[in-house]
């Protein structure tokens, strides 16, 4: 009887350690998810820098081969030739830039429980099933219609 809640008991601790650690542990679903979704905002991220990285690149080609890319990207700094008037139109739709283009995304792994405070709820857990288990094995012994039972159980097992 003993060998059989010392086994229950080491069970129990080894399911709960799977449990908690597949869970609330540092590589479980909880903190994986997390990972996730910081992974797909630094992909987003990358899609929108790359973007903008076209874009420029097309802007530089056309200053670097285009007069009149030169010119208008000029009159857009404030410079004007000799001949032309500065008019003051409201400005055009704003182009939309990332909320976090050129800014590091960093991950930091985060877990609820730590490795350590996982094996240390599984092996609370284990000792409350192994006093459990010993104190029901009490309750049992004390109760004289089970033990009546066990006595005539264990005789016929003799025969």
């Amino acid at each position: 009887m003993m060998k059989r809640i010392l086994v229950a008991s080491c069970w129990m601790g080894l399911a709960s350690y799977c449990m908690i650690a597949m869970t609330l542990g540092p590589s479980g679903i909880l903190a994986s998810r997390k990972a996730l979704e910081a992974s797909m905002s630094m992909r987003e991220n990358l899609s929108h820098l790359a973007a903008m990285n076209s874009s420029f690149s097309a802007e530089w080609e056309a200053l670097k081969t285009s007069p009149e890319a030169i010119a208008l990207e000029a009159r857009s700094l404030g410079y004007l030739a000799d001949d032309e008037i500065a008019v003051r139109l409201p400005d055009a739709a704003l182009t939309i830039v990332p909320p976090n283009a050129g800014k590091r995304i960093e991950y930091e792994p985060q877990s609820i429980l730590s490795e350590a405070d996982a094996k240390g709820m599984a092996l609370i857990i284990a000792l409350m099933t192994a006093i459990a288990g010993l104190g029901m094995r009490l309750l049992r012994r004390a109760s004289p219609a089970i033990v009546q039972r066990d006595i005539r159980t264990h005789e016929a097992l003799r025969t």
